[in-house]
């Protein structure tokens, strides 16, 4: 579906500019103001050293979504802001978010999958040819994963 240079273009796009990623200070100011946790998330991977923190302020339906990526790599960003930008789309709630993240994991694993509008994942269809860069993108859907359903256990009132 995607070339290489349009991998290429969406990677770079994703990493550049984007409202969703703030640097770890924004991010702790962000918190303050919001009065909602962060959490950092680090990679399990023994050649990865990627690290995530992650802010949701979470409503009935999904609202806002931070992330500080200052230690990670260009696909950890990438992946990180093409997820919070489907998060902050009001149309989508928890059930169908994980579906989201489920499918997305599947096809990561070369299983069947249907992402549907969300293709624009699909630039990392063949990210097991590069062995290295899976932990990079399960690192991101473990966070979302983990800040979302943890949302009440957490204390973090709607």
């Amino acid at each position: 579906m995607y070339n290489s240079e349009k991998k290429r273009n969406i990677i770079l796009k994703n990493c550049g500019n984007s409202e969703w990623n703030l640097k770890s200070k924004e991010l702790k100011k962000k918190s303050i103001y919001l009065k909602k946790p962060f959490f950092v998330f680090y990679s399990s991977s023994d050649g990865c050293g990627d690290k995530i923190s992650l802010l949701i302020n979470r409503t009935k339906h999904p609202k806002e979504c931070f992330f500080s990526a200052d230690e990670s790599c260009l696909i950890t960003i990438s992946v990180a802001n093409i997820l919070s930008s489907f998060y902050e789309k009001k149309e989508n709630n928890k059930k169908t978010f994980f579906k989201i993240l489920d499918n997305f994991s599947a096809m990561i694993k070369k299983k069947k999958y249907k992402l549907n509008d969300f293709k624009e994942l699909e630039i990392f269809k063949d990210i097991n040819e590069f062995p290295n860069r899976i932990e990079c993108v399960n690192l991101v859907i473990r966070s979302f994963i983990n800040v979302i359903s943890n949302y009440k256990k957490n204390n973090i009132k709607k």
